[in-house]
């Protein structure tokens, strides 16, 4: 489903990659990568509020994985939520000593 979502989204298919993201996901909620490409796809249909939960999401099952953060930090800007997504990021990167 993966494939077929990320082939949809790169011909501009948007609706089509969100089904397949979203069918992916209905055979396995613990993929962190389908919520971070669903979150793309949403985006780009200006579902912002959609894309947002499923960035939190992806954060939440993979919290070490950096491009989850990227993306919510993303859409956090597109919602002039900076601060909310700079905290959140500190207050997980900090022990590492990578806080902003």
């Amino acid at each position: 489903m993966k494939d077929l979502g990320n082939k949809a989204l790169k011909e501009k298919k948007v609706a089509e990659a969100e089904a397949m993201y979203t069918a992916g996901l209905a055979l396995d909620s613990t993929n962190h990568t389908l919520y971070s490409n669903r979150s793309a796809a949403r985006l780009l249909a200006s579902n912002v509020d959609g894309a947002i939960e499923d960035a939190q999401k992806c954060t939440e099952i993979a919290p070490k994985w950096s491009k989850g953060f990227g993306r919510l930090g993303e859409l956090h800007n597109a919602r002039s939520c900076y601060p909310l997504h700079a905290e959140k990021f500190n207050s997980i990167m900090f022990p590492l000593g990578l806080a902003l």
